[in-house]
């Protein structure tokens, strides 16, 4: 593994422990040292065979898995976790968005050293039907590229990329449907971007001892320009619309679940015995 890249900075975790939902996982590997480093895929380790555009890697010391830059998804749910970055080097989950100042209180409160406070960063997850896999799939990504990606949209937001095609293509489709169009209906594809040689093209970000490059996905059908005829042809059709479904409805409570590893209090070391402690020496003929 290159020293120019560390499983803090990309954004990926090796094992997901503590949720009680056992999807596969995915990890989209975005940030770098370097503007030449190889990054800019989605890497899983939760299947022993894939296939095209999956290839396998043995990109981390510890496992071995499979990358793709480019994909055709569909997204079920979403959720979004926030990650305090500790002072002891661990990041953890916490219940909401907490500041330099609120979180320390809030680990004050909760028992812990406020002094742990480093950073909170986000992390946003969609559950997805990826092309060519049976089973849904948690589609991960941190911070900004997980804004790009999966942001909410709102009245003032269009929101991340995969919304603006989701929401574009509903949009042509119910102009001319008489029926009901659920929103995993079509095929959204992501890829990483290239220039004019082929090369994964990065984006400076920060500076001095935090710079860093970070590969921003792309859509691979333009949202501008969109016609029925797009539609068309990303449609998922109607067998997978149900399959679809029946993955959204028992993904309920997946999407609502709550992270919170500061839930219980940590349990005081017990305080040291005491032992061959001298007895104050006491006379009791002193008159003072």
């Amino acid at each position: 593994m290159s020293n120019d890249f560390d499983f803090g900075l990309a954004g990926y975790t090796p094992e997901d422990e503590g949720s009680e939902y056992t999807y596969a996982s995915a990890y989209w590997l975005s940030t770098t040292r370097r503007p030449a480093a190889d990054v800019g895929a989605w890497h899983t380790a939760s299947f022993e065979t894939m296939p095209a555009p999956w290839v396998k890697v043995e990109r981390f010391d510890n496992e071995s898995g499979h990358e793709a830059n480019d994909i055709e998804m569909v997204p079920i749910r979403r959720r979004e976790f926030w990650v305090m970055n500790c002072t002891d080097d661990l990041s953890r989950y916490i219940p909401h968005y907490l500041d330099a100042i609120s979180g320390k209180t809030f680990l004050t409160q909760r028992g812990f050293d406020p002094n742990l406070y480093r950073s909170v960063r986000s992390t946003v997850q969609v559950l997805a039907m990826v092309k060519g896999l049976d089973e849904p799939i948690v589609l991960q990504a941190k911070g900004m590229v997980g804004s790009h990606l999966f942001r909410r949209p709102t009245r003032r937001s269009p929101g991340g990329i995969v919304y603006q095609y989701v929401n574009a293509a509903l949009g042509i489709a119910k102009a001319t449907s008489t029926s009901a169009i659920p929103h995993y209906s079509f095929w959204v594809g992501i890829k990483a971007p290239r220039d004019a040689k082929g090369r994964i093209k990065t984006t400076e970000v920060g500076s001095g001892s935090g710079k860093a490059y970070v590969v921003m996905p792309e859509l691979i059908e333009n949202v501008d320009g969109m016609t029925r005829a797009d539609i068309v042809r990303t449609f998922v059709g109607r067998e997978k619309q149900e399959l679809f479904q029946a993955v959204y409805e028992e993904s309920k409570a997946w999407s609502e679940e709550v992270r919170d590893d500061f839930a219980t209090a940590p349990t005081p070391a017990p305080t040291p015995a005491v032992r061959n402690q001298p007895e104050p020496i006491e006379d009791e003929a002193s008159p003072f």
